[in-house]
């Protein structure tokens, strides 16, 4: 039903809706800790920051390995710092972002998204632009050859 869904961003690539409640209010992450026996426990913790290249996330203490998903569609180049140390960045079953927290993890996690067509493409590109500015600038040259007056070798 259309009254279940809130509109919370129009832009030139498309219309983004949230369901209304709790989730389209404050967006969250799930916190999946291992228990020695039985099905994991679930957290939901809400999110610092909920940028489109940038997510931040206050971790309270875990004594325990666990998985921490945010729930945005996973791609090759997310980037994972908890207080400023470098985490893996997985994507739980092929779908969603995942972070793997070892025990006794806290404190600020922080995901960047740096692909890395962008990380080694954004050099070239201005290395190629460089070079074409340079071909522009440069006064056209003609070869020695041309520029030289032909001459009669004596017989």
């Amino acid at each position: 039903p259309q009254d279940e869904w809130k509109l919370v961003q129009n832009t030139n690539e498309g219309l983004v809706f949230n369901r209304r409640g709790r989730a389209a209010d404050q967006p969250t992450a799930s916190l999946l800790t291992a228990i020695p026996a039985g099905t994991p426990e679930l957290t939901r913790l809400p999110l610092a920051v909920s940028g489109r290249h940038e997510l931040a996330i206050e971790i309270p203490s875990v004594d325990r390995p666990s998985l921490l998903i945010f729930h945005r569609p996973w791609y090759p180049g997310w980037q994972a710092h908890l207080n400023d140390q470098p985490l893996p960045v997985v994507g739980h079953q092929q779908v969603a972002i995942a972070v793997s927290l070892p025990p006794h993890a806290t404190g600020r996690l922080v995901l960047h998204y740096r692909p890395p067509a962008f990380v080694y493409g954004l050099p070239i590109a201005s290395l190629a632009l460089t070079a074409a500015i340079g071909c522009c600038v440069m006064p056209g040259r003609q070869r020695a050859t041309e520029s030289l007056p032909c001459e009669k070798l004596p017989s």
